[in-house]
């Protein structure tokens, strides 16, 4: 399956970005709440009212990328990455036989490590993606009883369940240089980003000044 998420059930802000991946892959599609929060009432039953509440639509995709790629397998894409390598993509996606996710690395050269979770790739039942999102939902809740006690209070996304939060589950920085832990290490192939055959920021119809998440996370508490 190839999927990515959007927050309404009105498509016509992503629709260029859609049909450009239905050209090559028609049975591309696209993923909502109403997939999701079956998944979530399932695994993490106790975190559905939390992440009903979620103000920002991207912090609700970078659960449900996870949920999904765990539930279904395949490849999850933001809708804003396009398509560079066809081809490329459907050796990936044969390549689950051999790995259970397929990773890509923005900063792999230097030794630092940037994991995009704008696209990957993951077997169907992996534990990867059910171990980041677990993590991710841990730090989802600690936030939510903080709010509900305090009011806002500062957040960074980033760290809390996208990039950060992949990288702090799948690394291990307790060597040098950091690798991934040891349960990963054979079930995980990862590549520097540039040699991605997706890239992002190829489609961005649908932003609108002010409303990327990094800005709204400075001024908006994260839950209604």
């Amino acid at each position: 399956m190839i999927f990515g998420y959007w927050h309404s059930t009105d498509h016509d802000r992503i629709r260029e970005a859609v049909e450009a991946w239905r050209v090559h892959f028609p049975d591309f599609r696209v993923i909502g709440d109403k997939d999701i929060e079956p998944l979530i009432a399932r695994q993490f039953p106790n975190c559905l009212e939390a992440y009903q509440r979620i103000r920002i639509p991207c912090c609700k995709s970078d659960l449900a990328r996870m949920l999904g790629l765990y539930e279904w397998g395949g490849l999850y894409v933001d809708v804003h990455c396009g398509i560079r390598d066809e081809k490329f993509i459907r050796e990936l996606i044969a390549s689950l036989a051999s790995f259970e996710m397929i990773l890509f690395d923005k900063h792999r050269k230097s030794n630092q490590w940037h994991l995009t979770p704008s696209f990957m790739f993951a077997r169907k039942h992996s534990d990867i993606p059910l171990e980041c999102v677990a993590s991710a939902f841990r730090n989802i809740k600690s936030h939510w009883k903080m709010e509900k006690e305090q009011g806002f209070r500062a957040y960074n996304l980033w760290g809390m369940v996208a990039s950060g939060n992949l990288i702090n589950s799948l690394i291990d920085f307790s060597v040098q240089p950091p690798a991934l832990k040891p349960r990963f290490a054979q079930k995980a192939w990862l590549f520097p980003e540039e040699t991605a055959p997706i890239a992002r920021n190829m489609h961005g119809s649908y932003r609108e000044p002010g409303m990327h998440w990094s800005e709204r996370q400075l001024r908006e508490p994260l839950f209604d």
